[in-house]
């Protein structure tokens, strides 16, 4: 089974919202093209948009920010 990605957690809970793409990015003050992005993994999003997105997907802050821990772990600073 594969292991969902923060990309996917976003999809997902947009899509049970009933949102569209355009939708989500107006209520959280960002482009399409950046939720675009988000949703490919091609960009992850900061700690102030990821609160923004859990508000507007009514999820707990911790499922898109247990991403950014476990990325970090293979990230040497």
């Amino acid at each position: 089974m594969k292991t969902k990605t923060l990309g996917d957690i976003i999809k997902d809970k947009r899509k049970e919202k009933g949102l569209y793409q355009h939708e989500l990015a107006e209520i959280v003050g960002v482009s399409r093209f950046c939720i675009i992005s988000l949703e490919k993994n091609k960009r992850r999003p900061s700690l102030h948009l990821s609160r923004k997105l859990a508000s507007a997907l009514d999820i707990n802050i911790k499922e898109l920010t247990k991403w950014k821990q476990k990325i970090t772990q293979f990230i040497d600073f």
